[in-house]
């Protein structure tokens, strides 16, 4: 692992935010996020503190070396606490874009209950597609998750007795996102017979029609996106040599390590 790396499993094992390890050395978050993408390194003061703050040496710092978890045979253990911390990772992650992508979709609803012309109208549906598409950037571009790449390019190695037990997790949680999958689909297409009876038989307004029921949609597609990546986060880790080898995770992965 080099600096980096470190810094970041570090950071995450005592719990901390890139803004609280920055007031705790007395610096910046952007400070903190350039050294984890390994665009610098700190003062030796700030060194320092980060050794006596983690309680370990400035030379494991500085000192870059082959990650202790990879092993001879080609595959890379994952204990316990790094699988349940990617889950972790992935859902938080996750849940931030799924949300910014839902208030895109709300956005419509101002536009079309007030109408192209109307100034409040245009305001509204401008603010919500500012605010979702920041807090998809947000989530893109901090904590980018280098942690766990190593977890998308080995075969993965567990113990027996939690791989077990992760199995039988997955098996249950899994109907649950396969549940909230459907759930997209099947509200998209009933919102849109609702729609169409609306417009054809009561002759009701078909833009007010469409705002009605565009919070179901956002849902919908919420759920849509959340149980997607739970899924495949799940597999990643239960299912991990079938699941390197779809096509479609190698397609995923090519444009992961694109951006």
């Amino acid at each position: 692992m080099n600096f980096g790396e470190k810094l970041f499993q570090l950071r995450k094992e005592k719990g901390l935010s890139q803004e609280a390890l920055a007031d705790e050395i007395n610096t910046t978050r952007q400070a903190i996020s350039k050294w984890e993408n390994n665009q610098g390194y700190p003062e030796t003061e700030k060194l320092l503190v980060l050794g006596r703050l983690f309680d370990v040496s400035i030379d494991y710092l500085l000192k870059e070396e082959e990650c202790i978890e990879e092993v001879s045979s080609g595959g890379y253990y994952v204990s316990r606490e790094k699988a349940e911390s990617w889950l972790m990772y992935e859902s938080q992650s996750t849940k931030t874009i799924a949300l910014g992508i839902s208030l895109i979709i709300l956005s419509g609803i101002p536009f079309l209950l007030l109408g192209e012309k109307s100034i409040y109208g245009l305001f509204g549906a401008v603010v919500l597609i500012v605010i979702g598409i920041s807090m998809i950037l947000y989530a893109v571009l901090t904590d980018s998750g280098f942690e766990y790449k190593s977890l998308k390019h080995y075969k993965l190695i567990f113990d027996k007795k939690y791989i077990i037990e992760l199995k039988e997790k997955y098996r249950h949680v899994k109907k649950k996102y396969i549940c909230m999958f459907i759930f997209f689909p099947a509200s998209t297409l009933l919102c849109g017979f609702f729609v169409r009876i609306g417009t054809d038989f009561y002759h009701m307004n078909e833009n007010t029609l469409i705002a009605l029921f565009l919070p179901i949609i956002s849902l919908g597609f919420f759920m849509f996106i959340y149980a997607i990546a739970m899924i495949d986060a799940y597999e990643l880790l239960v299912y991990n040599e079938e699941h390197m080898n779809k096509i479609t995770t190698k397609l995923l992965n090519k444009i992961r390590n694109k951006f």
